[in-house]
Formats: C-alpha cells, sequence, structure tokens
C-alpha cells in the first residue's frame, strides 16, 4: 500500500509540475506578451530547442544590451529569432548574437521588429512542437502514451489513494489537467508559433547572462573578471546586499541608504545614499591588509552639491574610519576623484569636468605597479605613477572595503561623508582593470 501511494503521488507531481510549466506560458499572452518554441540550440545553454519562452513587450529595445529578444528574423520573412542583444547601432539598428554562435548575426534587425524580451522560460514544454515539425512521430507516440500511463497511475486506480474521498474532486483534477493542456496548445501556436534561430559556427560561451533555470534573470548579474565582490543591488527587498561574485561576501545595506526599484525592461535597480557616514552597505568578514594592487567600481547618478565618498577603504567596518582611502569621491562642484594615502599624504587624482549632472556615470579606480588611473565613463581622464598607499601600521590594523561613506578627513571641498546619490554595481577587484576591460565593462552597462 505505501508502494502504491508514493507511486500515486510521483505521478502526480510530475503531471501538475507539466501542467503547471504550461499554464504559466500561456497565462502571460493574455494581457500581450508573446509565447513562442525554440526551434534551434543557438542560444544553449541557456534555451533550449523545445523550450517555450514568453516575451515581454518593450517600448525600447535598444535599451536593453545583453537581454534575449524575441523578434522577426530579418533573414526569413515569416519567422522570428531568438537571439541576445549584444547593442545598438549608430543608425539605431540593433546587433544580436546567439549565445552558442561564434559571431553576431549577419543583418542587424529594426527596433519595430522586435516582439519583446524574454522573461520566462518553461524547459522542454514544447518538445511536441519540435518533434511535429521535424516529423518524429514515434516521440510524439510515446510521450502520448507516457503522458497517459501517468494518468493512469495517478487517477485511473479506484481505491489507490483513499485520501480521495470526494469522486467528483477526483474526476476533476485530470479534467483540469487536459483543459490546461489544450489551452497552453491553442495560445502558443495562435500567439507566436515557432522561433528560430540562424547559427554561425558553434562556441561554447560560458558568460552567458542566462542561466539554465526555468526563469530568466533578468536582474542577475554576470560578474565580468572575476570581481573580488560585488553589490548589483537586485534583491528587491530587505537589508541584505548579495555578493553577485561568487565569494559569499552578503552584505549589510544600513539604515541611511533605501532601495530605489528596478524592473525587467532597462531600469536597473538601484540603491539611494544619504549624506551620513552610516549611508552604504557594510562587507563582511575580517580585515585586511590595504592592498597595493586593486580596482574599485561604481555607477552613480548624483544632483549633489554637497560631495562626499562613493567607494573606499577605511580602518573601520562602520562609522567614522581613524584614517581612509583607497578611495573614490566628489567634491562640492561635482569634480570625480581618486585618491590615497602616501607617506601619510594624500594624493589625489582628479578628472576633468563634473559629474553631478543627475546622469548615470561610471567609475573605476585602480592602483598597480603601473600607477593610479581614474576612468569615467570607459575613458582614462587621470593618471599618475605612484604604486603604494599607506598601510595603517601606526593604528595597529588592517582594513575594511567600504562602499558609501566614511571619514571626510583626507577629502577636500567636500560637506557630506557620503555623496548623496543613486549606485549600483559596485565592485573590488584584486587587480588592475586595464583600459580595454574598463571600456568593456562600462559598455556593458549597468
Amino acid at each position: 500500500m505505501h508502494v502504491t501511494l508514493v507511486i500515486t503521488t510521483l505521478a502526480r507531481i510530475i503531471l501538475f509540475a507539466v501542467a503547471s510549466c504550461l499554464f504559466w506560458s500561456a497565462i502571460p499572452t493574455l494581457w500581450g506578451w508573446k509565447a513562442t518554441t525554440v526551434m534551434s540550440d543557438s542560444m544553449a545553454p541557456a534555451v533550449r530547442a523545445g523550450d517555450i519562452v514568453v516575451a515581454m513587450p518593450v517600448a525600447d529595445p535598444a535599451a536593453s544590451p545583453g537581454r534575449v529578444l524575441l523578434f522577426e528574423d530579418p533573414d526569413h520573412p515569416g519567422q522570428l529569432r531568438l537571439h541576445r542583444l549584444v547593442g545598438p547601432t549608430a543608425e539605431g539598428l540593433l546587433i544580436t548574437r546567439g549565445d552558442a554562435n561564434a559571431t553576431t548575426d549577419s543583418t542587424p534587425v529594426t527596433p519595430d521588429d522586435v516582439h519583446g524580451v524574454a522573461v520566462l522560460r518553461a524547459p522542454a514544454i514544447g518538445l511536441p512542437f519540435l518533434w511535429a515539425r521535424e516529423g518524429r512521430w514515434e516521440l510524439i507516440l510515446g510521450a502520448v502514451v507516457a503522458t497517459l500511463g501517468l494518468g493512469v497511475v495517478a487517477f485511473g486506480r479506484r481505491n489507490a489513494h483513499r485520501a480521495d474521498s470526494d469522486p467528483a474532486v477526483a474526476r476533476a483534477i485530470p479534467s483540469a489537467l487536459a483543459v490546461i493542456a489544450a489551452v497552453t496548445v491553442v495560445t502558443v501556436i495562435g500567439s507566436s508559433g515557432t522561433a528560430h534561430a540562424a547559427y554561425a559556427s558553434q562556441s561554447p560561451n560560458p558568460s552567458t547572462a542566462l542561466a539554465a533555470a526555468p526563469t530568466f534573470g533578468c536582474l542577475v548579474e554576470t560578474p565580468l573578471d572575476s570581481p573580488s565582490l560585488l553589490y548589483a543591488v537586485n534583491e528587491g527587498t530587505g537589508t541584505t546586499a548579495t555578493d553577485a561574485s561568487g565569494n559569499g561576501r552578503t552584505g549589510t545595506i544600513l539604515a541611511g541608504a533605501t532601495r530605489e526599484v528596478g524592473d525587467c525592461v532597462g531600469t536597473s535597480p538601484s540603491l539611494a545614499l544619504a549624506a551620513a557616514v552610516t549611508s552604504g552597505i557594510t562587507v563582511p568578514g575580517a580585515a585586511i591588509a590595504p592592498p597595493n594592487t586593486f580596482s574599485i567600481e561604481i555607477w552613480f547618478r548624483t544632483t549633489s552639491t554637497g560631495g562626499g565618498q562613493l567607494i573606499g577603504f577605511g580602518e573601520s567596518a562602520t562609522g567614522t574610519s581613524a584614517v581612509a582611502d583607497r578611495r573614490i569621491w566628489m567634491t562640492t562642484g561635482g569634480g570625480l576623484r581618486f585618491s590615497i594615502r602616501q607617506n601619510n599624504t594624500v594624493r589625489t587624482l582628479n578628472a576633468p569636468g563634473t559629474y553631478h549632472d543627475g546622469g548615470w556615470h561610471h567609475a573605476v579606480a585602480t592602483l598597480s605597479s603601473a600607477g593610479m588611473r581614474l576612468y569615467v565613463d570607459g575613458v582614462l581622464e587621470a593618471s599618475n605613477t605612484r604604486t603604494t598607499a599607506y598601510h595603517y601600521n601606526p593604528y595597529g590594523s588592517d582594513g575594511f572595503w567600504r562602499v558609501g561613506g566614511d571619514t571626510t578627513t583626507g577629502m577636500s571641498g567636500v560637506l557630506d561623508a557620503t555623496l548623496v546619490s543613486s549606485i549600483d554595481n559596485a565592485a573590488v577587484y584584486t587587480t588592475a582593470l586595464s583600459a580595454s576591460r574598463v571600456a568593456a565593462h562600462y559598455a556593458a552597462g549597468r
């Protein structure tokens, strides 16, 4: 009896799982989203042939580089293609590529031909569509037989599961599953049918922004160049800051900082910092020796005239450090700075121009045997040949990376400990990023 119960329960779980995938693939089409069956593996490993993908319409497809788009195939009229957006051209056309392809697609796409951005994937549920297109009827027959067999095991034995005390309920469950399957077939075919993909030569793409998971991680960062820590603040709620580097250094969002919501259409979530020294993210772990080779990176947006720090290294993990350096900060006039301490003297790089214009900017500072470097929006703006920084020995301790503010000592022309700003994708690297890699990070966006 117990074995029969286990088998019956497993059969029902499998049927309900399949029905749920079908249901959630069909429902979004009711409000204008597109469901399609993928017909090739050019997006492997993120998306496989036979997966059903749901695409959400977007107002500006060009604003979603790195995202997977569903669009009219420019090389095969009447067909659809599902490929990742590489970026827009100067003329406003869209360059795309399959993750398994070594080169970009030969023909750019017009924004008007884009049906939407992929936001949901039901793995393998569309295989019968693929088999039918290929004429592999034996596989379809096998799937039908397997499904009927599961149905018999799950619901066909009158006394297999005495918990089914209501015969009407027992009859309604398989009927509901059948209706869900039928509705899904109709809506998927009626919505978008199938999506093809053009192949170039195959090559593995380990740095895909989509994992082979039931849903698309539209707000999941794909780390570039192996950061030591990366806070993308995409959690949505709570005070936990997940370390997207994979190193498990989960931070805590302090009371002085608040979340700013985002979505899958190109508006990434961010973190709003206040002027207080306690605004930002704490980095867990024991104190570390201040490194002489590193990169610090952050996206920011501000209109502040109070200046303050964005990211740096301090003698204390929280509160006001006795000494702080290795920091990116801004003056009251909007000038961006990178400073270190050397022989107890502050050495500062000054980027020309001002950056408190309310737009998003990308800042990277590096220190190595090549000297100090400060990049803004992918361009090297200032550099020198200083190669070493302060080591805090007089204070008898090492220090901590800080996202947000710290002591104002050592920052001239500032009023606030923390720059009042929105920040995103704050990262630390144990290497000095090259100019080409910084440019690539900026091109990848936030």
